[in-house]
């Protein structure tokens, strides 16, 4: 489906997502790394909640997100980038990333940041210096969240 993640009730309501998804039952929506690209202005939390409205109970919802409370001199580098490049870059600081999950359950280990391997975060393997970099890992917020 080609459409506007900020337009829920398009893609929700579009004929490929109905011919593929039955929202009835509990289906997971996955939005990774997706968030942070979605300015203020836009109501990110409006267009997530209606996401979480469409939902069935039982059904999942998996966010992960730029955090701007860790290393803000390389979220300031980060933001710059994106800047010239024309696109949005709206890090949040982790209770407002919290607060995408509404009234779903956070599944433990809750809304955590990529602090080590045992998050699974991209760059943060010890056993491999090369590609570990903890500053970039807690950068990042992941959570999974169930609909009660």
């Amino acid at each position: 489906l080609h459409g506007d993640v900020r337009r829920p009730r398009e893609v929700l309501d579009s004929p490929e997502v109905r011919g593929l998804l039955d929202l009835d039952r509990p289906v997971a929506v996955l939005m990774m790394f997706l968030l942070h690209l979605i300015p203020d202005k836009d109501d990110p939390y409006g267009v997530v909640a209606a996401y979480r409205d469409a939902l069935a109970p039982g059904s999942y919802l998996a966010i992960s997100h730029a955090g701007s409370d860790h290393a803000p001199e390389r979220v300031a580098r980060v933001r710059d980038f994106y800047r010239r490049a024309s696109t949005p870059f709206c890090p949040r600081p982790g209770e407002k990333i919290a607060a995408f999950f509404g009234d779903f359950e956070l599944i433990p280990p809750g809304l955590t940041t990529g602090k080590g391997p045992e998050i699974g975060f991209p760059f943060t393997d010890p056993a491999s210096p090369a590609f570990y970099d903890e500053d970039f890992a807690r950068m990042g917020y992941a959570g999974v969240g169930r609909k009660p």
